[in-house]
C-alpha cells in the first residue's frame, strides 16, 4: 500500500458553547475578526447573518502554526475542524485556537470540557489488489455481467468490483459517525488501483485498517500452525470416510491421502528453508 494523499482529516469536538461563554461576554463579531487576523483565514463571515451558531459559523483556508486548516466550523454543540495532514493535527490546531481564545477573549475552556470527539478520514491510496479478489463470487459475477453486456452492446466492456462500503444501522443509534468505504478513484483507469477511502477513524487508525485490508485481501502465507491445523482436519475427515467408503471411493480417498502427505512434506521443506 502507498498513501498518495490525505484528502481530509476531520475532528469533531463536542463541547457546549454555553460553557465556553458562561457570562455572555464574548462579542462574536470581534471574535470572528480576531480569528481572521490571527490565523489568516481567507474566507470568513462578512455579516451578522452569517454568525449563526445553529447552522455553523465557518472559517476557511487558514493556518495555525505550521498546520494548514481547510475549514473551522463553530456550532452551539462544539467544533468541526478539517486539515489535509492528519486528525492529530486537526485536534492540535483546535486546541491552539481555543488556547488563543482563552488568552485574548476570555473563553472559559479546559480540555476536559470536550465530552466526545469524533473523526472522519479521507485518504487517496494505491492498494496492490483488484477488489474482485475479495471473494470468488464477486469475480464470477463481474465476468457474467461483462459477458452479458458485451452481447448486448456487441463490444467488450469489462466489469469489475469498484467499491466496498461498510455502514451501520441508523435505527440503532442517533449518532452519525459516517461509513467506511474503499472505491476506485474517479478519473483514473481501474488498472492503476488508485482508491478513494473514507472512514470514521483517526488518520493513523485508517491507514492501519487499509494496510490490514490489503494484506488480508492479497493473501498471506499461512503459518506452520495454520497449515498443521488445516491438514489435521483434512486427515480426520479422510479417516472417517475411509471407514464408510466402497472400493471406487477408496481410490479417491487414497489420492486425497497422498495429496495431504505431499502438502505436509512441502510445508515442512518451506519452513526448513526459511530457518536455514
Amino acid at each position: 500500500m502507498k498513501i498518495i494523499a490525505i484528502a481530509m482529516a476531520r475532528a469533531i469536538c463536542f463541547v457546549s458553547l454555553e460553557d465556553l461563554n458562561p457570562r455572555g461576554r464574548i462579542f462574536y463579531p470581534d471574535l470572528s475578526k480576531g480569528l481572521v487576523e490571527e490565523f489568516r483565514f481567507q474566507k470568513a463571515p462578512t455579516g451578522l447573518w452569517e454568525l449563526d451558531l445553529q447552522s455553523g459559523i465557518s472559517f476557511e483556508d487558514g493556518k495555525v502554526g505550521d498546520i494548514v486548516v481547510q475549514k473551522l466550523s463553530i456550532y452551539r454543540t462544539g467544533f468541526v475542524i478539517d486539515t489535509i495532514s492528519s486528525t492529530s493535527d486537526s485536534e492540535k490546531a483546535l486546541e491552539d485556537i481555543l488556547g488563543w481564545g482563552v488568552k485574548n477573549f476570555g473563553v472559559n475552556y479546559h480540555p476536559s470540557m470536550i465530552t466526545r470527539t469524533g473523526y472522519y478520514s479521507q485518504i487517496v491510496a494505491h492498494l496492490d489488489l483488484p477488489l474482485d479478489r475479495l471473494n470468488p463470487v464477486l469475480a464470477s459475477t463481474s465476468k457474467i455481467v461483462s459477458e452479458m453486456v458485451a452481447r448486448n452492446f456487441n463490444m467488450s466492456i469489462p466489469y469489475e468490483t469498484s467499491a466496498v462500503h461498510l455502514s451501520f444501522d441508523p435505527s440503532r443509534t442517533t449518532l452519525t459517525p459516517g461509513g467506511f468505504s474503499i472505491e476506485k478513484r474517479a478519473g483514473h483507469p481501474f488498472s492503476e488501483n488508485r482508491y478513494f477511502c473514507g472512514a470514521p477513524l483517526r488518520t493513523e487508525e485508517h491507514i492501519d485498517v487499509l494496510q490490514r485490508f490489503e494484506d488480508e485481501a492479497a493473501g498471506r502465507e499461512p503459518s506452520k500452525l495454520e497449515i498443521e491445523s488445516v491438514l489435521s482436519d483434512a486427515s480426520k475427515s479422510v479417516s472417517f470416510w475411509m471407514e464408510h467408503a466402497d472400493a471406487n471411493e477408496m481410490r479417491d480417498l487414497q489420492r486425497a491421502v497422498d495429496t495431504i502427505r505431499n502438502v505436509k512434506e512441502f510445508a515442512l521443506k518451506r519452513q526448513q528453508s526459511k530457518i536455514s
